[in-house]
């Protein structure tokens, strides 16, 4: 997700938007990363270390705490527009925002149900555009945006030039559709089964229509929850391991970009080895 700042809010106008408490989910990847590394080594100002197992019940506590504190959002255009630009680069903006909910039952998904690579860009497109008149030319249904009112569901959120100068809430804007997968649908995916890989072969019929159909033996990144064009930049790769070998430094830059893709979007999943080489046939 790209955050919104008081230099690109006009760029946001009739984007769905992402209101969330400042870094909470960047600082529990911090977390859990140092306790991964040595649990001992966070210790309170009187040097008492906690067990792992109540760092577990904590961090899982706070994950919960972080499902709730998000809202889809648009701009109140016309509150924005009153406002005064930036007068220098460092000033920061007010924006008014209003809740948006989809007119969707709550415990179903709606990105993490997309059945074809067509289907994704088009909710893509909708993402970067949602009005009705958008939601109208799409061949794929979007179900509809409603405007929430009532107390509780107009914010007031301070912009600066950057996310680390903003208010206390501040917004995004979604990339594509794995972001709204991860983010909003907590990484729910009718493709993967939110396993994050999926056996292009074994499920033939799905990876036809994402595009990224290829032989069992290997584990490719899933084209919904991960992403199309990064499930299908996985699968050339896969396909030249099908056919030889391949090089170690080719296979550690793919591990990198598997890893960073899978750490950007906030997943803890480990990258299978069957995602950098073939796993039949000796391979």
């Amino acid at each position: 997700m790209r955050p919104v700042t008081a230099a690109n809010v006009s760029l946001a106008r009739d984007k769905l938007l992402y209101l969330k408490t400042r870094g909470l989910r960047k600082d529990l990847r911090y977390v859990k990363r140092l306790l991964a590394h040595d649990s001992a080594s966070i210790r309170s100002k009187g040097g008492i270390a906690l067990p792992s197992e109540l760092w577990a019940m904590i961090l899982k506590f706070a994950r919960a705490e972080l499902r709730v504190r998000f809202y889809l959002v648009k701009l109140d255009l016309e509150s924005t527009e009153a406002s005064a630009p930036p007068s220098s680069p460092g000033d920061a903006v007010v924006v008014r925002c209003v809740r948006h909910r989809f007119d969707w039952p709550a415990y179903w998904v709606i990105a993490g149900s997309l059945e074809h690579d067509r289907a994704v860009y088009d909710f893509e497109h909708y993402l970067a555009n949602a009005t009705p008149s958008t939601a109208d030319e799409l061949d794929t249904e979007i179900p509809e945006l409603r405007r929430c009112a009532g107390p509780g569901n107009t914010f007031d959120v301070v912009l600066g030039n950057d996310a680390e100068s903003a208010g206390a809430s501040y917004l995004f804007t979604f990339d594509d559709v794995p972001d709204f997968i991860a983010e909003v649908e907590e990484g729910r995916c009718g493709v993967c089964g939110s396993g994050r890989f999926i056996c292009p072969g074994c499920i033939g019929g799905s990876a036809l229509k994402f595009s990224v159909f290829m032989s069992c033996g290997v584990d490719l990144a899933c084209p919904l929850c991960m992403g199309v064009p990064f499930s299908q930049n996985h699968m050339g790769y896969l396909q030249n391991c099908l056919h030889g070998h391949p090089d170690d430094g080719d296979t550690e830059v793919m591990r990198e970009l598997l890893e960073g893709r899978l750490e950007k979007l906030g997943y803890d999943d480990e990258v299978p080895r069957g995602a950098l080489r073939a796993t039949f046939l000796g391979r």
